[in-house]
């Protein structure tokens, strides 16, 4: 399983957030968000196990336009690599 955790921050911003012990990022370096009022940031992350789910690397976002077009393109994309996976199959 995999997927996109999207982070919204409200109008007055600095809120933080904490990972739990499921969670791992690359290299063990955690993860600083973005903080400013109404900012995006969307953390790609895919399950390991049961117990254990790697978030990658973060995609900061600065308008939600930015942000809508970024979830349309990896819609496309992830549906562009469905179709190769069914061609292949063929």
């Amino acid at each position: 399983q995999s997927g996109i955790i999207v982070l919204i921050q409200d109008a007055t911003g600095s809120r933080t957030l904490s990972l739990g012990t499921d969670y791992e990022t690359a290299g063990g370096a955690g993860l600083t968000i973005s903080t400013a009022a109404n900012a995006y940031d969307i953390i790609p992350y895919f399950v390991k196990s049961a117990t254990l789910v790697t978030l990658v690397e973060l995609l900061v976002v600065q308008e939600i336009e930015e942000f809508l077009q970024l979830v349309f393109g990896l819609n496309i994309l992830v549906k562009l690599l469905q179709m190769i996976k069914v061609n292949q199959m063929l």
